[in-house]
């Protein structure tokens, strides 16, 4: 296997230059007010998760896993769309990737709405419903009485479903509504880090 710590960012990068076709729906850089594309990723605020085994008092940091590629994908229990196409792009994707150690994936819901639907309780379903073997985790509206997720704010999310991808380094490099998961897997094949 290659290894990624040599390869340049400039590299790297450029083979991050086809992920604009990776959506589902053409275009994945998002309108000006969405997104932190281009930017370091930061920290997830998420108090509650389970681990890879759906364990309580998991834990996922982006930091300790900013030498990898990292995806994160963010939805909501009751949103169509997760359950239409983010959630099985992730488990196809999360399931592609499993043996490969410089990927990193995690899910989180973020509950803006339907708080009494889109409780704790239902990340162990919906990691069980999927067979997602990764952390999950949920996240509630900012305990500053914001509307929003810490999460969500930080990442300028547009709801759900909602994809990140992360270079190993940190920098964002896609963060929209969908993820094309065989679109993805194409585009990662050409990447150092498939070697």
């Amino acid at each position: 296997m290659a290894d990624f710590s040599s390869l340049s960012r400039r590299r790297f990068l450029a083979a991050g230059a086809a992920l604009p076709v990776l959506a589902a729906s053409g275009s994945v850089l998002a309108a000006p007010e969405r997104g932190i594309v281009g930017s370091l990723a930061p920290e997830l605020d998420v108090s509650y998760w389970l681990d890879a085994n759906g364990e309580p008092n998991g834990d996922f940091k982006v930091l300790e896993n900013r030498e990898n590629l990292i995806v994160l994908k963010f939805w909501q229990s009751w949103c169509p769309g997760c359950h239409r196409h983010g959630l099985p792009a992730l488990k196809k994707i999360s399931n592609s990737l499993a043996d490969n150690p410089r990927v990193a994936f995690a899910a989180v819901q973020t509950a803006f709405e339907g708080l009494s639907t889109n409780s704790p309780e239902k990340v162990e379903e919906i990691q069980a419903q999927y067979e997602l073997a990764l952390p999950v985790g949920h996240a509630d509206p900012a305990a500053d009485g914001g509307h929003l997720p810490d999460v969500m704010s930080k990442y300028r999310t547009g709801g759900t479903p909602w994809f990140v991808v992360i270079a190993p380094g940190g920098e964002v490099l896609y963060d929209g509504f969908q993820l094309d998961a065989d679109r993805f897997l194409a585009w990662f094949a050409k990447t150092p880090l498939a070697a």
